[in-house]
C-alpha cells in the first residue's frame, strides 16, 4: 500500500464505490471527501485499499506499520468505523491495542476529532 495525495484517494474511491459489490466505500468516500475538506492533516500520510483508508504520520507503510495509526472504514452504507491502533509491544511478538467506534455518517467528524487528537498524542509518545 504506497501512499497516496488527497485526489487520488477521492479517486481511488471513487472508482471503488460503482462497481458491485463495494457498497460501503460510499460511506467512506463521502466521508473522506468532507473530511479532506473541512479538517486539517498536515503532516500525515495517507493509504488506502479497497476496504479501509488509513492515515499514518510516516511517509511509507513499512515506516508506520508498528506507529500509531487511524483507519475508516465503511460498516454498513450509512455507517463508519474508526479505528486507533497503537504497537503496545513489539518482542517477542507484536501485539496492539485498538480502540475503535462504530457511528454514524453524522457523527462522523465529532468521533474522527476525539480519536485524532489521541492519535497525534500516541504519535507523540512514540516517536
Amino acid at each position: 500500500m504506497g501512499a497516496m495525495t488527497k485526489a487520488q484517494v477521492i479517486d481511488f474511491l471513487d472508482e471503488f464505490r460503482k462497481r458491485p459489490g463495494f457498497s460501503q466505500v460510499e460511506s467512506v468516500h463521502e466521508f473522506v471527501t468532507r473530511l479532506f475538506r473541512e479538517r486539517d492533516l498536515d503532516g500525515c500520510t495517507f493509504f488506502t485499499s479497497q476496504t479501509k483508508f488509513c492515515i499514518a504520520r510516516f511517509p511509507t507503510s513499512e515506516e508506520w506499520s508498528d506507529k500509531p495509526h487511524l483507519s475508516i472504514a465503511g460498516s454498513a452504507p450509512d455507517r463508519l468505523r474508526i479505528d486507533l491502533s497503537i504497537v503496545t509491544d513489539r518482542k517477542p511478538v507484536c501485539r496492539t491495542t485498538t480502540e475503535a467506534v462504530v457511528c454514524s455518517m453524522e457523527q462522523g467528524l465529532d468521533e474522527f476529532d476525539d480519536m485524532y487528537a489521541k492519535f497525534l498524542a500516541a504519535n507523540k509518545i512514540q516517536t
